[in-house]
C-alpha cells in the first residue's frame, strides 16, 4: 500500500507541475472538456465503433465538465492524498500492477482525440504507467464538412481507418493516408487482416522508438509523417523484422528528410549549398572529372537499364548516347553499361555499380526510381540521376530532355513550311511528356501560320505505318512523327518529314 501512495505521489507532483507550466504561459490548467467546445446539435452525426484499442496519447479530455479540474492537463491528478479520490486512484493502480487494468472506458472520438465519458481514472493510471494504448468502447462524432484543411485530412483518416481499423498513425498532409495504403502493400480499398495490423502495430512501434531516441520528440513532425518518408525510401519490408538498432541507423540516414516533412509544403528539391569563391571559377565537368577533390583521373558512370538495347528502343538511344560520351571524353570518362536490371533486385545492380567504383550511375528507367532513391541514401558519395518526369528528390536528381522545346520549334518550321496545307502530328500514347508535346507543337505552328490545321494520329491504333497512311489519306503530306529512331526499323519515318503519296520522304 506505501508503494501505491508513492505513485499516487508522484503522479500529483506530475500533475501540480502540469498546472504551474500551464498557468505561466496563460494555458487552460485542465482537461479540456468536449462539450465546452461542441453544442448538442453538433453531436448528433454520429457512428459506433464499438471496443477497440485507442492511443493513450490520443486520450486528451472529458466528455463532460464534471471531473475537468480533478486532473490537470497531461491526465494527472490534482486532488490531495487524503481524498476519496486518491484512495480510488490507488486502487486501480493495484489492479493495473497485480492483473492489469481489463475494463474498457467509455470514450467520444472527435477529430481523432478522444474525451472520456467513463473511466477518467484508469486512463489517467494507465498514462502515469506509461501504457501506449487502453480498450475504449468509442462513439465516433463526424464533424461537418466546410472545405478546410483539418476536415478534409480528417474525413481521409476515416476512410483509412475503416479498412484498417488503425487510429494511431496520424499524418499531416492531404494523400498522406492513401500512401500509406500503398506502401504496405494494400490496394486502395483492400481490408486488413488482424495479422497485418498486428504485424504493423509492431514495426510502428520500433520504428517510433528510434525516431525519439534519434530525437523526434524535439520535432514538430507527426510519427506518421516520419514514417511516411522512411517508407518512402526504405520500404515496407525493409521495416519488418529489424531490430531497433538497425532502425535507428536507417532513420538517422533519411533524417534530412524527415525534419523537411515539418515544412507545411515539403521541398521537392534540395538545393546545394553556396560555394566558396575559388571553386566558382572552376568548370562544373572539371569538377566532376575530378570526383570534386582536384585528382586528374577518370569519371567512372554506369548506365542501368530496365532492358537490352536489343528488346528496347528506350535502352538502345541510352546505350547510344552512353557510347557517344565515351567517345566525345576520350579516356576522361569510363563507361559501363548494367541490363536488365529489374530481372533481379536493382538494388543489387546500384550496389554491384558502387563497388565497381562507378561515382555516377544514370538509371534510365522511372521503373528504377524506388531502388535509385535507395541506393542514393545508402551511398551518399555517390551521385545516382534517375530518367523521371516530375519527381523531383533531394536524395537523387532527375532527368529529361525538354521535348516541348523542339516540339515547339518544330512546330513553327512545320508551320512555316504548310502554307495553306494541314499539318500532321504521330504520336504513341497520350501519357505526361507526350501531351507536352502535342500542345508545344500546335502552338508553334499557330505562331508561324495562324491559318493552318494540325491534325493529330495515334501510332498505337493499327501502328506507325497505318497511322501514316490515314494522315496522307486526308492529304496530309508534312508529318512529325516519332521522337527516336528504332534499331530494327531503319526507314521509319522520325523528325518533321515531308512524305509523298508512295510513303518514300
Amino acid at each position: 500500500m506505501a508503494n501505491q501512495e508513492n505513485y499516487y505521489r508522484e503522479a500529483l507532483k506530475q500533475g501540480q507541475r502540469e498546472f504551474r507550466a500551464c498557468t505561466g504561459k496563460g494555458a487552460y490548467p485542465y482537461l479540456p472538456a468536449l462539450g465546452e467546445f461542441l453544442t448538442s446539435d453538433q453531436m448528433t452525426d454520429t457512428m459506433e465503433l464499438g471496443t477497440v484499442l485507442v492511443p493513450l496519447a490520443h486520450v486528451v479530455g472529458t466528455r463532460l465538465e464534471g471531473r475537468t479540474k480533478a486532473f490537470a492537463r497531461n491526465f494527472m491528478p490534482l486532488m490531495g492524498e487524503e481524498t476519496e479520490f486518491a484512495t480510488k486512484w490507488n486502487n486501480l493502480c493495484r489492479v493495473h500492477l497485480e492483473e492489469g487494468i481489463r475494463d474498457p472506458v467509455k470514450v467520444w472520438e472527435y477529430m481523432n482525440r478522444f474525451y472520456v465519458e467513463e473511466g477518467n481514472k484508469r486512463v489517467s493510471v494507465l498514462k502515469f504507467f506509461g501504457a501506449p494504448n487502453i480498450y475504449a468502447q468509442v462513439t465516433r462524432i463526424l464533424p461537418r464538412r466546410n472545405g478546410s484543411r483539418e476536415v478534409e485530412l480528417y474525413y481521409e483518416f476515416v476512410d483509412f481507418y475503416q479498412y484498417s481499423q488503425i487510429s494511431f498513425v496520424e499524418l499531416s498532409r492531404p494523400g498522406g493516408y492513401v500512401q500509406l495504403q500503398n506502401l504496405v502493400g494494400k490496394g486502395p480499398k483492400e481490408k486488413w487482416t488482424a495479422e497485418e495490423r498486428s504485424r504493423f502495430t509492431t514495426a510502428f512501434y520500433y520504428f517510433e522508438q528510434a525516431y525519439q531516441a534519434s530525437g523526434g520528440d524535439q520535432l514538430s513532425t507527426t510519427v506518421g509523417d516520419a514514417l511516411l518518408a522512411y517508407l518512402r525510401i526504405y520500404g515496407y519490408g525493409s521495416l519488418r523484422g529489424k531490430t531497433e538498432g538497425q532502425i535507428r541507423d536507417q532513420v538517422s540516414r533519411v533524417w534530412e528528410e524527415i525534419t523537411l516533412q515539418e515544412e507545411r509544403s515539403p521541398i521537392d528539391v534540395k538545393l546545394d549549398r553556396p560555394e566558396p569563391e575559388e571553386k566558382r571559377n572552376v568548370s562544373i565537368l572539371s569538377r566532376v572529372f575530378s570526383g570534386g577533390r582536384g585528382e586528374d583521373k577518370p569519371l567512372r558512370a554506369a548506365f542501368l537499364n530496365d532492358r537490352t538495347p536489343e528488346t528496347s528502343d528506350w535502352t538502345y538511344g541510352h546505350e547510344r548516347g552512353r557510347i557517344h560520351l565515351e567517345r566525345r571524353f576520350g579516356g576522361k570518362v569510363i563507361t559501363t553499361a548494367y541490363h536488365n536490371a529489374l530481372e533481379g533486385d536493382p538494388l543489387e545492380v546500384i550496389e554491384r555499380a558502387v563497388e565497381e567504383g562507378n561515382r555516377v550511375i544514370f538509371t534510365t528507367s522511372p521503373r528504377l526510381l524506388s531502388a535509385s532513391l535507395r541506393g542514393a541514401v545508402d551511398h551518399p558519395e555517390v551521385t545516382i540521376l534517375n530518367c523521371s518526369l516530375n519527381t523531383s528528390h533531394r536524395y537523387i536528381r532527375t532527368y529529361y530532355a525538354r521535348m516541348y522545346e523542339v516540339k515547339f520549334i518544330s512546330g513553327a518550321i512545320a508551320g512555316a513550311l504548310a502554307g495553306a496545307d494541314p499539318v500532321g502530328y504521330l504520336c504513341d500514347y497520350p501519357i505526361y511528356g507526350q501531351v507536352a508535346g502535342i500542345n508545344a507543337f500546335a502552338l508553334g505552328v499557330q505562331l508561324t501560320n495562324p491559318r493552318t490545321r494540325v491534325f493529330l494520329d495515334w501510332s498505337s491504333v493499327g501502328g506507325a505505318k497505318e497511322a501514316t497512311q490515314r494522315l496522307l489519306s486526308q492529304g496530309i503530306r508534312l508529318i512529325s512523327a516519332q521522337d527516336q529512331s528504332r534499331r530494327t526499323v531503319l526507314d521509319r519515318h522520325f523528325g518533321l518529314s515531308l512524305i509523298n503519296e508512295d510513303g518514300s520522304q
